[in-house]
């Protein structure tokens, strides 16, 4: 399941790379908690996974307000890795954690429901 974030995570990590060198380098501060940012950025990205990127604005202002963070703490923290690339490397780990963790709830859910459903089958007979 994590191969396909793999392509994704890639394309990520070059548009920050373009973006880091279109910038005049300034020292940024983290502005928010690496844990926390890695929920946000997860958020995001299954977001634009399951809905699409036309919806890529909507889905990161909803992402961002259910985690109580700014646009502009957001900005901020992509700046930050940006311009530290070997905190980039340690930020991709919690994100593929947090997708993996994910994961693990998505088919935790789907056994339960499956299990729901044959207990529901047997009631019937």
């Amino acid at each position: 399941m994590l191969q396909k974030w793999k392509p994704l995570l890639g394309i990520v990590a070059i548009a920050l790379i373009v973006f880091a060198s279109c910038q005049t380098r300034k020292t940024v501060t983290m502005p928010i908690a690496p844990e926390k940012f890695a929920e946000v950025f997860t958020g995001y990205i299954v977001g634009v996974e399951i809905y699409g990127e036309q919806y890529a604005t909507a889905i990161l202002d909803s992402v961002l307000q259910e985690n109580s963070v700014t646009l502009d703490v957001y900005h901020q923290s992509m700046n930050y890795y940006a311009e530290n690339p070997e905190e980039w490397e340690s930020f991709i780990r919690l994100v593929i954690q947090d997708l993996s963790q994910r994961v693990t709830e998505v088919k935790l859910q789907r056994e339960e429901a499956l299990e729901l459903r044959r207990l529901q089958k047997e009631n019937r007979q």
